[in-house]
């Protein structure tokens, strides 16, 4: 895990003091180590800080060279470089070291592009040709990894933060239509171009996506690589066959996630997808490892309870538990503002920076979290509420079945009928094209917002999140539910196995069942790690008002009102208001 740079010029040398000035402010993300690549001509730049997590040794330092040819930054992890090592070995490739980082050159040696088919992984990279003098950049498939550039017609820079992409002369300045959606709609990614950012002339690697700069022509292309838009579904398969499945599928995934050379541990906070981790650890790992939770004092939504239930049936771990108030939001501001570079939906992410912040100094590099399992076994309620508006047109007989459950499902609204309500083309809205597909409900209603969140804004946001929240620290945050061949077969499964009888999650509260406490695997309630930051905030209210007036008279917002969070969060961001 570590920070990547650099700059490409078509004709001039890269000015260096703009590298090493992009490297210093990526320091957080690699502590323990930093280097620059230099071509003959000065025109193509590389830069690196490491966070050392595989081979400890100085031979792991980057950017790294191979086959007199290439040279590579690198963030991120592969995870089954064991598994590539081996197959390179036998097919005549030599080793210098035991890093993913070199697996990975050769993998590209081997493949060119395609390499990217084989790599499980979180990743963002450059790979500098000099041969060819072409330059070959790639996003993992998810969005785990960042990766910022900034193009024009004859400089080329990128960085694993915003914050280091300034440094080579582009202009801090917000992009108006962004601060609007956040205040009015709380969304960050655009919705019509994900690769827009918060600020004008920077840009975002789509997900799933790779480049390739021709440097002699500076021809840029980008294209994507990976999709599960034409995943067929399975119907053959039974229930009990595709809970075997899944459970292999998650531990094999899982397995190759603790290969590390540091301290590992995993955030717990007491919902099903964190508890499945940590079990599952417990029951395949012998080692001992520390588990980190956020807690609220006086908060109705603090899942201690639940926490403990867990921590109850593991032996031999440390539990590690964050207090946060009002004081700790006003304490970290600064520091969670400056991580995250854009605005934020909620004080989560003060619980977040906090966990990775404990972890760090209590020796945990490595952390497993339960993030990305909700957008594809569909975890939150609303997605529910789609599976039913499906079955009311497609299927009579299993909505009238489902409607039951889905009513009675806590702290949530009864469902009025879809066919009976007006305006129907009023509330399609936005979706129309990209959801139903011009219909009023589609045969893949629900599962195409699944697809759209899973590769889409929802779950970009929350990665963002959790990227710059562990790597402000100096942490390595792993997914194991966004292992892609899990993935992928989970969207193989009939909707049923997703959401069945007022159950969320089916199939994997079902595949893991024989290692959950019963409160755990029995819930209904869906938290969503929710904070009270609308509590936090009353007692600065009228200010925040105050500033909500300043962001109307500078920006087209639409909203009556904007919600209390937003303006602070946004108000903050543009230096108008502290705690």
């Amino acid at each position: 895990m570590c920070g990547i740079t650099g700059s490409i010029n078509n004709k001039l040398k890269v000015d260096l003091d703009k590298v090493k000035n992009s490297i210093a402010s990526l320091k957080h993300r690699g502590p323990d180590g930093n280097g620059t690549y230099v071509n003959d001509l000065g025109n193509v730049v590389l830069g690196h800080t490491r966070l050392s997590i595989i081979d400890l040794s100085k031979n792991g330092a980057q950017p790294m060279h191979k086959f007199d040819r290439y040279h590579l930054t690198f963030n991120g992890e592969i995870y089954n470089y064991i598994e590539l090592r081996k197959e390179l070995i036998e097919a005549g490739y030599c080793f210098d070291t035991d890093t993913d980082t070199e697996v990975l050159i050769a993998m590209y040696d081997k493949y060119g592009v395609d390499c990217l088919e084989y790599l499980d992984g979180m990743f963002s990279f450059v790979v500098y040709d000099e041969k060819e003098n072409k330059l070959f950049g790639a996003r993992d498939r998810f969005g785990e990894k960042p990766f910022f550039y900034s193009l024009n017609e004859n400089t080329f820079s990128f960085a694993s933060e915003m914050k280091a992409i300034f440094p080579y002369g582009i202009a801090k300045t917000w992009r108006e239509k962004g601060v609007q959606n956040f205040l009015n709609n709380g969304t960050v990614l655009d919705e019509e171009d994900s690769s827009l950012t918060f600020f004008n002339g920077v840009k975002r690697l789509k997900t799933a996506h790779y480049f390739i700069l021709d440097i002699h022509n500076w021809d840029f292309k980008l294209q994507e690589y990976w999709s599960l838009e034409n995943i067929e579904i399975d119907s053959s398969i039974t229930f009990e066959e595709a809970k075997i499945r899944t459970k292999e599928l998650f531990l094999e995934g899982l397995k190759r996630r603790l290969r590390s050379d540091v301290q590992l541990g995993t955030s717990l906070s007491g919902g099903l997808d964190s508890s499945i981790v940590a079990l599952s650890i417990a029951d395949i790992s012998e080692d001992e490892f520390n588990t980190y939770s956020a807690r609220f004092k006086n908060f109705d939504k603090d899942e201690g309870v639940y926490m403990d239930a867990v921590a109850n049936h593991i032996s031999g771990i440390k539990q590690n538990k964050v207090w946060l108030d009002q004081d700790s939001l006003s304490e970290n501001l600064q520091g969670l503002n400056f991580a995250q570079e854009e605005p934020y939906g909620s004080a989560s992410m003060l619980a977040q920076y906090m966990v990775m912040k404990e972890a760090r100094k209590t020796g945990t590099t490595v952390l497993l979290d339960g993030q990305g399992a909700d957008e594809y076994f569909a975890g939150y309620f609303p997605y529910y509420r789609r599976y039913i508006q499906q079955l009311e047109f497609h299927d009579k007989n299993k909505f009238k079945e489902e409607l039951g459950f889905y009513n009675s499902l806590p702290n949530f609204p009864t469902y009025v009928s879809y066919k009976k309500t007006e305006n129907v083309r009023m509330r399609l809205g936005r979706y129309k094209s990209s959801i139903t597909g011009g219909h009023p409900i589609s045969k893949d209603h629900f599962r195409k917002r699944l697809i759209l969140d899973c590769t889409g804004g929802h779950l970009q946001g929350l990665l963002r999140y959790g990227d710059r929240s562990s790597m402000a620290h100096s942490v390595e945050s792993r997914l194991p539910y966004l292992y892609h061949k899990l993935v992928e077969y989970v969207f193989s499964l009939p909707d049923e196995f997703l959401l069945n009888k007022g159950r969320t999650k089916y199939i994997l509260r079902e595949s893991f069942r024989d290692i959950l406490p019963k409160e755990i695997t029995n819930r209904k309630d869906k938290l969503g790690f929710e904070t009270p930051n609308e509590k936090w905030l009353k007692s600065i209210e009228k200010e925040v008002r105050k500033k909500e007036s300043y962001l109307r008279g500078n920006f087209d917002l639409q909203s009556e009102e904007i919600t209390l969070w937003r303006s602070f969060i946004m108000s903050s961001f543009l230096g108008n208001i502290e705690l």
